[in-house]
């Protein structure tokens, strides 16, 4: 119980930190400057990033369930 707890407590730390990374991204979005000073690369870069953290995000928040239900039950 105590491996799931710790892994539980690791993935609730890497979704918050990929949901932190993300809401980052979309703030620079909103900037209405942002996209006319920032090269097309980067924002291609970011943009990049901002979906594979999407998808770990939901990977982590599936695995993070199990282990809910593990320690639950």
């Amino acid at each position: 119980i105590k491996k799931l707890a710790a892994r539980r407590d690791q993935l609730t730390a890497e979704i918050e930190k990929s949901e932190n990374r993300v809401h980052a991204i979309n703030e620079m979005f909103c900037d209405p400057t942002f996209f006319e000073r920032t090269p097309r690369g980067e924002v291609g870069k970011l943009e990049a990033e901002q979906k594979k953290l999407g998808e770990k995000v939901a990977e982590l928040m599936a695995e993070w369930e199990q282990m809910e239900e593990a320690l639950a039950g």
